[in-house]
């Protein structure tokens, strides 16, 4: 009898014990796992979703047509020398290629009449605007700017840019289209 009440007393025990850790349960290692796991993933999707996709990304091609610049100069200038340029070097055709990046991000390429240049820029909603590098100043190249608005499908601005000494302007209207 007496290990009857010692067998009850200790079941008694332990499942006095038991309820007492059911107020606060620690999960079981198996089910710590799968909820570390489950937030693990749910973590990691967030992080890895895709931006939306900008529907001006990809290469824009076209062609520009370069001609004499106006060289706007304040009237209280007075050495200014504005027969320098005869309008006949660096006129002409020429070649514009940009690639727009999802972030909206440009670069390109610019040749032609106006020598070798590199463009950086970035379109924002309808607006596209850029500066042009010139690859070589030696062979001629010019710098300046690239400007246009994207609208039926097509980026329509202008450029202008001038030579090393900035006394030899150039313009040219550009049209770009998506290929």
């Amino acid at each position: 009898m007496r290990a009857r009440f010692i067998a009850l007393s200790f079941c008694a025990l332990v499942a006095c014990d038991s309820k007492k850790n059911d107020a606060n349960p620690e999960p079981a290692p198996a089910a710590s796992a799968a909820i570390a796991m489950a937030s693990a993933t749910a973590s990691a999707s967030a992080v890895v979703a895709p931006a939306p996709r900008n529907p001006n990304a990809g290469e824009w091609a076209g062609k520009y047509e370069a001609k004499k610049g106006k060289i706007d100069v304040a009237k209280e200038v007075k050495d200014f020398v504005p027969d320098h340029d005869d309008g006949k070097t660096a006129v002409g055709p020429g070649n514009v290629t940009i690639t727009i990046g999802n972030d909206g991000e440009a670069v390109g390429k610019l040749d032609g009449a106006l020598g070798d240049g590199t463009i950086s820029g970035k379109i924002e909603d309808d607006k596209f605007s850029g500066a042009i590098f010139p690859n070589d100043q030696a062979k001629g190249a010019f710098g300046g700017i690239i400007t246009g608005t994207l609208a039926g499908g097509a980026i329509k601005g202008s450029i202008r840019v001038a030579g090393s000494d900035a006394t030899v302007v150039r313009e040219a209207p550009f049209e770009l289209k998506k290929r």
